[in-house]
């Protein structure tokens, strides 16, 4: 697992998350993201050092 470091788009604070390594992440978003239908494709929610939650799609 490695450590990857986002930006939150409420307020651009930087935050760390940890992802598998051979990820792409496809989108930081404040609004809330349903799984989809992809196995490839998943959505973990975070939140940045402000406290704004966020949530992260990545794609295997």
């Amino acid at each position: 697992m490695g450590i990857e470091q986002l930006s939150c788009p409420a307020c651009g604070a930087t935050f760390e998350m940890g992802l598998p390594r051979d990820v792409t992440v496809q989108s930081v978003t404040t609004e809330d993201r349903e799984e989809p239908d992809d196995d490839r494709v998943k959505v973990r929610p975070n939140a940045c050092p402000n406290g704004h939650e966020c949530y992260v799609m990545f794609r295997f």
